[in-house]
């Protein structure tokens, strides 16, 4: 993790599809890795995920709250994500 960025979690590695794997470790990486990478863009994990961004982002929610939100809502998409 970068120690000098104020929005930084413990690591989620999200499984990539044949090609490794993304290591998300702050709400700014989160912020792309959701509005780049999260291969459904609709349905309520989805919108989940971008609120807790967007909440993260402008400091109404902990980046751990951000992290958690994002993990339970990779979870019901079906994604693959763990610690």
């Amino acid at each position: 993790m970068r120690s000098f960025d104020r929005r930084v979690f413990r690591p989620l590695r999200f499984e990539g599809d044949g090609s490794g794997y993304t290591l998300i470790d702050s709400v700014e990486d989160a912020i792309g890795y959701v509005t780049d990478i999260w291969p459904v863009r609709i349905g309520k994990a989805y919108e989940d995920a971008l609120q807790a961004c967007i909440d993260g982002i402008s400091d109404r929610i902990s980046p751990e709250q951000v992290r958690q939100i994002l993990y339970e809502s990779a979870r019901s998409a079906g994604l693959h994500v763990g610690d």
